[in-house]
């Protein structure tokens, strides 16, 4: 599985614009609606075992991702997991439950930016923070008992983690009031709670690229170590964002170039009023 390149907007040109129509200085928070492929997958090389949400074991009778054997896949796939795919799938144990609400994530994602360049419900703004409770849905133990899976199917035993981001890069695009595009990266660092030394935190990067997400966490030089020693870990996770409608970028020009002759002319009428 490729990461997702980050795109830079083509209407990044209007920001400016915009910005300078609207003095306020606010934020505003919005839930990101996340869906994750079928080919996501997490890592343990420590096992040497990974998961992959649409990958059952075979003749299980329940619906959850189960364990494979990463030295049974090709040299390149070992070596370099992102750019290579997968085709043995040798089980490995009984069937898990790694992505603990499947495709569907239920964790309270959200995305914070500075509205004071959105006019009208429409333009272009700096994203200022992330949440990304990742562990809700997948590598920490909260389990999903609904489509048979138990609590503590946790990549580590009996541990969540937390996710925080930082260096956090990019825009959004807002036309009407509504979302139609992200592009953004951010560094992110994964805490175990029960490995709490600093070598055990992963990090790694998450991107945005229209409605597009990617999470890419490969951070060998400080992989968790426990009981009888270390290992690599690895999560190479994406999907959409489903409450990011996208529109063509002639829309989206129309959208942006009325808002901000609508705001210009109240400037003018209130200035001269």
């Amino acid at each position: 599985m490729h990461r997702i390149p980050t795109t830079s907007a083509a209407l990044a040109g209007l920001t400016l614009c915009v910005g300078l129509t609207s003095p306020t200085q606010a934020q505003t928070t919005v839930g990101l609606d996340l869906f994750a492929d079928g080919e996501s997958r997490v890592f343990e090389y420590f096992s040497d075992v990974f998961s992959q949400l649409d990958r059952p074991l075979p003749g299980s009778s329940i619906a959850n991702d189960g364990y494979y054997s990463i030295s049974a896949e090709s040299a390149a796939f070992q070596s370099d997991p992102f750019a290579n795919e997968p085709s043995a799938f040798v089980a490995q144990g009984s069937a898990i439950d790694m992505f603990n609400n499947d495709a569907d994530f239920q964790g309270n994602y959200t995305l914070t930016y500075d509205n004071s360049t959105i006019v009208a419900g429409a333009g272009i703004a700096n994203v200022t923070a992330l949440s990304l409770p990742f562990t809700v849905d997948f590598g920490g133990e909260n389990g999903d008992p609904t489509d048979g899976g138990t609590q503590g199917d946790a990549l580590l035993p009996s541990s969540d983690y937390t996710t925080t981001a930082s260096n956090i890069s990019g825009t959004v695009t807002l036309l009407d009031g509504e979302l139609v595009s992200i592009d953004l990266t951010a560094d992110v660092g994964l805490q175990f709670e029960n490995f709490p030394s600093p070598g055990d935190r992963l990090d790694g990067t998450f991107t945005l690229a229209g409605n597009r997400f990617a999470l890419a966490v490969d951070d060998p030089a400080e992989s968790l170590s426990f009981g009888n020693g270390g290992g690599r870990y690895v999560f190479d996770v994406t999907g959409e964002v489903t409450n990011v409608i996208p529109e063509p970028a002639s829309a989206i020009f129309v959208g942006l170039t009325a808002a901000l002759v609508s705001s210009r002319r109240r400037l003018f009428r209130d200035e001269f009023a």
